[in-house]
């Protein structure tokens, strides 16, 4: 017999590289046009989503090994995917895992904590031990990779996992020490819980001290709970939650790195499992693309401070067709997919962070400007002199022909 899926754990790594990509022979170019993605996307959306490289890993019944301190977790891979944006040098790896074991939430945490660390965080190795697995293990048939960050402390270390994958030698992460995750847990009683309404004006989700605490740390991806605020905690909650189908038994919530769907494990596949691990996941893969793009963006027009006049209208050039192209404010025209799309934006910092790159960008364009004007009034310095020169003649010429 089969066992039921408990969760589904999709870990999204953004990294910047230099040189071309060439993939390996554990690759396979991956061109396939999905029915459901062609109907739910604009054409901007999918043509972003289609018109790039994209890789599939090919070696098949992987494991995932998380080996904390006190448990061992074993988790089927499902796919791994590389998607590979040439035009801003921009790489984006996705891990698909899944659960079919643990139901505990503090596993699901603990999975989801684990799996995401690329390095040791900045507490260093003692202090990271409910954070940092001791070991990672990634294996199948003639395949075999162990990580063990405690051994690395190089502050520029990327874990083997990502790394030996990829097979990329210069990468660089974009956003920090950890892969954004996008999550389903499906927990019939953590959701029953948080749909009852013991105030009538509002769920409980957002009124009870201690369920809010359990699904802050699910959403955010904590094994132990770092804001000890209460109020804090519900303002949060309120703002990062996406309740439009509670009362169906499906809690969303949208944070600066996680994606996470919280339902039961009676869920309908088609209308909550699939699109979750499909529509959903590539909506978590563009608005990371929008930041990493718009990073990169920022990064070149800092090293442009220096640079001559045609490399910075160059980059501007190079930033109208990436805004065009990558830094799409409207995905699809189904309201749920507009209203999780703009949710996932605001807490990825995307306007900001563009507005942040179009002031940048204003500077470099009044420096051009200032040079500009400065040659141009160099020019119309040497047709004065010139000019003037030719009236003295002309006058001349007019003086000579009155005393003659």
């Amino acid at each position: 017999m089969e066992s039921k899926t408990i969760s589904y754990h999709d870990f999204i790594f953004p990294f910047s590289f230099e040189d071309e990509f060439s993939p390996t022979n554990n690759w396979l170019v991956k061109n396939d046009k999905d029915y459901t993605t062609e109907k739910y996307f604009t054409s901007p959306a999918r043509k972003l989503i289609y018109e790039q490289k994209h890789y599939l890993f090919i070696k098949e019944n992987l494991k995932y090994h998380i080996q904390s301190k006190k448990k061992k977790f074993i988790l089927n891979v499902k796919n791994i995917r590389l998607n590979i944006y040439e035009k801003t040098k921009v790489g984006i790896l996705i891990f698909e895992l899944e659960n079919t074991k643990y139901a505990r939430i503090n596993d699901i945490n603990k999975i989801n904590e684990q799996v995401r660390r690329i390095s040791l965080p900045f507490l260093g190795a003692q202090e990271s031990d409910d954070l940092v697995a001791q070991k990672l293990i990634l294996e199948g048939e003639d395949f075999f990779i162990e990580e063990d960050f405690k051994e690395n402390k190089d502050v520029k270390y990327i874990s083997k996992t990502i790394t030996e994958i990829i097979g990329l030698l210069k990468i660089k992460p974009i956003m920090d020490d950890r892969m954004f995750v996008h999550c389903l847990y499906k927990n019939k009683q953590l959701i029953r819980k948080s749909k009852k309404r013991t105030d009538k004006n509002n769920y409980d989700y957002l009124m009870k001290n201690s369920l809010q605490q359990d699904l802050y740390k699910l959403f955010y991806i904590e094994n132990n709970l770092t804001c000890q605020n209460e109020d804090l905690i519900k303002d949060i909650l309120r703002r990062t939650t996406y309740d439009r189908w509670i009362e169906c038994g499906t809690l969303y919530s949208l944070t600066h790195h996680s994606f996470v769907c919280l339902t039961t494990e009676d869920a309908p596949e088609v209308s909550v499992v699939r699109p979750f691990l499909t529509v959903y996941l590539e909506m978590s893969i563009m608005a990371i693309l929008q930041r990493a793009s718009i990073l990169y963006l920022s990064k070149e027009a800092a090293s442009h401070s220096d640079k001559k006049n045609r490399e910075i209208i160059k980059l501007n050039k190079n930033n109208i067709e990436i805004q065009n192209e990558f830094v799409l404010s409207e995905v699809t025209l189904q309201e749920q997919g507009i209203e999780i799309f703009n949710m996932l934006r605001k807490e990825l910092f995307i306007e900001g962070s563009n507005k942040e790159l179009t002031e940048q960008l204003s500077l470099l364009n009044q420096k051009v400007e200032r040079e500009v004007d400065k040659v141009e009034n160099c020019v119309l310095s040497v047709i004065a002199i010139f000019g003037g020169a030719w009236a003295l003649i002309e006058l001349g010429r007019f003086i000579l022909g009155l005393i003659n």
